[in-house]
């Protein structure tokens, strides 16, 4: 092998090399040299601490590019003007790089989207401190550009503080607004303030307003009580082709010993019984969550879902008088079916029933079916009702004698 030959290889081995070289770079990052771009400017006049060369770039979160300058402006453009009439603004620079097309239409559009708001802004990129360069759209009105004298090197893009300045601004104008207050004359104004509500407030007839509005809350339970029965008694019915039927417990209360009384009282002391009983009927059967459905003479007919709640409002009842030893003495009847309801009254097999069992229940007696009696204790779980057997009765309207039992406390 000749020495020109040993040469020859030996450059054609460097070529080959400096170009595998060469082709490694570039795919590794050399095409950004070619790569068309962008750079543009904007000016902050407040810090920019947090953002470095090299931060992001980007619109809404999606990255354009990157910072690639920060710099004083009388760096770069003030060096000739007298330090007493310099901006001093910190120039960021930042560089786009994205294909040809995309950078040909931005650079033509930018003047556009400038004036549609297109905003610099500086954010935080986290808990770090970091911050980025954003673009967005900003109302042009409340962030103009800021004012200068010289020509930019690059295409150049108005700023907004960003959200901290922002922050920081208005709670220095908060504190200064602060200094200005009288606080003096502010102590002395809530002290008079407070003086004469304290005066105001003794005046306030506090008992009789305690009153009024105990008063305004029994009245509104007793009418959500009697609105509940209503939702549950409409929840319970059966609607059929031509009537509505409902499951529900009916019970009969009466007086006895009232006819020989009202020979003794006068009207006025009639009335007078007559309110006291209906009262005490009507609070009673809303309190267990009844409806009390009429009111004939002495006498009043109430239903509700529960049988277990039927037996309390008689025994209530019956208790009530029991204790003022009145001259009266309720009994009554209960039964439990299927009832038709229509215009706000009751009908049915089981409404006779309990009508019956209340005309020959004796003073202070409540009387109760049997059908009311399985699902009562069925429904008592603290066994506080008993029912002892009353015998087979024979009931006017019924063809065969009704087994009825007698309703006490246990």
């Amino acid at each position: 092998m000749t020495e020109e030959t040993k040469y020859r290889r030996l450059g054609v081995f460097v070529f080959v090399a400096l170009a595998l070289l060469f082709g490694v770079l570039f795919l590794l990052g050399g095409r950004s040299l070619f790569q068309p771009t962008l750079v543009f400017e904007t000016y902050f006049n407040d810090s920019v601490a947090g953002l470095d060369v090299g931060s992001p770039v980007r619109f809404r979160g999606v990255p354009l590019g990157q910072v690639s300058e920060i710099l004083p402006s009388w760096t770069e453009y003030e060096w000739d003007v007298p330090t007493n009439k310099r901006r001093d603004y910190i120039v960021v620079r930042a560089t786009i790089a994205q294909n040809r097309d995309w950078i040909v239409r931005i650079r033509r559009e930018t003047p556009a989207m400038i004036a549609a708001g297109l905003r610099a802004q500086t954010q935080l990129a986290g808990i770090t401190g970091q911050q980025y360069l954003g673009l967005d759209f900003l109302d042009p009105g409340q962030y103009p550009p800021l004012p200068f004298d010289w020509k930019p090197k690059y295409i150049y893009m108005p700023s907004a503080p960003s959200l901290t300045s922002q922050i920081i601004a208005n709670v220095q104008h908060f504190l200064a607004n602060l200094d200005k207050l009288d606080l003096q004359r502010l102590e002395r104004n809530i002290n008079t303030l407070l003086e004469t509500l304290n005066t105001k407030a003794s005046e306030v007839p506090v008992a009789e307003l305690s009153a009024e509005a105990s008063a305004v809350l029994t009245d509104a339970h007793t009418a959500i009580g009697h609105l509940d029965v209503i939702r549950r008694g409409r929840a319970s019915r059966v609607i059929t082709s031509d009537y509505t039927t409902a499951r529900l417990t009916v019970g009969f209360v009466d007086l006895v010993g009232f006819s020989s009384l009202t020979q003794e009282l006068t009207p006025a002391g009639l009335s007078d019984l007559l309110d006291d009983f209906e009262d005490r009927a009507y609070d009673t059967i809303a309190e267990h969550g009844g409806q009390l459905v009429k009111h004939i003479g002495d006498e009043i007919m109430f239903v509700v879902l529960e049988p277990d709640a039927a037996c309390e409002i008689a025994l209530s009842l019956v208790d009530a008088f029991r204790a003022e030893e009145s001259t009266v003495t309720p009994r009554g009847g209960i039964a439990t079916g299927d009832l038709l309801t229509r215009e706000g009254d009751y009908y049915g097999v089981e409404v006779n029933l309990a009508a019956r069992l209340a005309d020959i229940a004796v003073p202070q007696e409540i009387l109760v079916a049997i059908e009311t009696k399985r699902l009562a204790e069925k429904d008592d779980d603290a066994g506080e009702l008993l029912f002892e057997p009353a015998g087979r009765r024979a009931l006017k309207g019924f063809a065969v004698p009704v087994e009825v039992f007698s309703l006490s406390r246990a």
